[in-house]
């Protein structure tokens, strides 16, 4: 016999000897039947323990212990379902009081044995009732409160994006400022529409972003080959020297190649350094188109006697604004690419056409040019003196300048520079004039 058996035999012992009386008094926790039943309610006292409750021990319809008020012949519902075995809890109303009874199996004093719990729990139920009354009370307040409110709410935020949309009709047609009623369906569908060009704007511009992303990849492939270039070059001539005995004039050949290789990546390094520094940080004047191209012609002047290349001009006295140092580059890579272009003893004119207050620079060689089919011409502004053309395009982009390269009808090539748009005009206006 195990020990909890032989102290629910001492238990029985006491409920037949009465010893127990008016076990309701006390507590379940302060109670002699619950140190008796601890290890078989191990797990429940936490839940139980504290209860001021009805305490009953039920084995087989026989009562063990029982309160007063419990009436044993007539068994609650809830007894006998837990005689089969399972927890039943069940709630209970009499009067104004509400009870929570708690029956369970207890397979203890040597049978079947169900045990129950009984409290009052009025005051939560109390509680629920208010809180289902305070339930009612905020769904009735949302409802006539909240609900307008949220209606008005909303008219408010959709007028405004009425009125835009009546300002971007007015503008759309043809400036007239008579305001537009639409429906609400009307301003959903007005504004899917201009929501639809904003798209299209968004992608024109990534698309924009996409070339502006390849054209500068472009570029540092162009800026690449130009300085390894020179670099090789360089590098060729100094160890030719190493490998070979000295001999002056093949020295003073390849020092001087050294040389000038040398100032050709100065003067690269120079044309670099321009680009990278911000727009808004040069120094814009107005100064003569004259003194751009006569100090171009000049720091080419070498070039020209070298290939015995004639320069004819057609001057101008308009002035231009921008930076003279960068558009000195500009027409210097024009030009030198023209000198390349063309044959010995050739002509290079260079002419300011004016025109109903245009003013438009054409640089025309008569070399061999090239076809003008789309792929030649594309590949020639891709590609056409390396670094020089993208050079020369960075530049005259930031003068906000148009420029176009056309091939002529007996051979050579056009570039024409317009320095009268609307943009370079009116750009930087409102920087102070520096003449020369």
């Amino acid at each position: 016999m195990s020990g909890l058996q032989k102290e629910a035999e001492v238990l029985s012992l006491f409920i037949a000897e009465k010893v127990v009386e008016d076990f309701n008094e006390y507590r379940f926790s302060e109670s002699l039947v619950f140190k008796l039943l601890r290890p078989a309610l191990i797990e429940k006292q936490n839940i139980y323990s504290t209860w001021r409750i009805s305490f009953n021990v039920i084995q087989k319809g026989v009562p063990l212990f029982k309160n007063p008020s419990f009436d044993i012949l007539n068994l609650p519902e809830e007894v006998k379902t837990a005689e089969r075995g399972g927890n039943v809890w069940v709630l209970r109303r009499t009067g104004d009081s509400c009870y929570l009874r708690v029956a369970m199996p207890l397979d203890i004093f040597r049978g079947e044995t169900v045990i129950t719990f009984e409290k009052e729990i009025s005051q939560l139920f109390e509680q629920r009732q208010k809180l289902i009354g305070y339930m009612l009370i905020f769904i009735l307040a949302f409802m006539f409160i909240f609900v307008p409110l949220s209606l008005l709410l909303s008219r408010t935020i959709t007028l405004p994006l009425e009125n835009i949309l009546s300002q971007m009709e007015n503008f759309v047609s043809d400036n007239n400022f008579d305001t537009r009623k639409l429906s609400v369906f009307e301003e959903i569908r007005q504004l899917q529409k201009h929501f639809a060009s904003l798209s299209m704007d968004i992608s024109s511009q990534i698309d924009f972003l996409k070339r502006e992303s390849e054209s500068k990849e472009l570029f540092l492939a162009k800026v690449n080959h130009e300085i390894n270039t020179p670099i090789t070059s360089i590098k060729g001539f100094a160890d030719l020297l190493l490998r070979s005995p000295y001999d002056e004039q093949l020295y003073t050949k390849a020092l001087s190649h050294i040389s000038h290789e040398s100032l050709r990546i100065s003067e690269l390094n120079g044309n670099l350094q321009k680009l990278v520094i911000p727009s808004d940080e040069y120094l814009w004047e107005t100064f003569s188109l004259n003194s751009v191209i006569d100090d171009a012609v000049e720091s080419l002047r070498f070039l020209f006697e070298k290939k015995g290349v004639r320069v004819e001009r057609e001057k101008t006295a308009r002035n231009i604004r921008g930076n003279l140092p960068l558009l000195v580059t500009a027409f210097k890579n024009f030009i030198h690419n023209a000198i390349k272009a063309s044959f010995r003893e050739g002509i290079i004119f260079i002419k300011a056409e004016e025109s109903n207050g245009e003013l438009k620079v054409c640089i025309i060689d008569g070399g061999i040019g090239f076809s003008g089919n789309r792929a030649e011409e594309a590949n020639l502004y891709e590609s056409f003196s390396g670094l020089g053309l993208a050079l020369c395009d960075e530049i005259l982009r930031l003068h906000k300048c148009h420029w176009l390269i056309t091939p002529l009808k007996n051979g050579g090539t056009k570039v024409c520079l317009d320095f009268t748009t609307i943009l370079q005009k009116e750009d930087k206006s409102d920087i102070p004039a520096i003449h020369h």
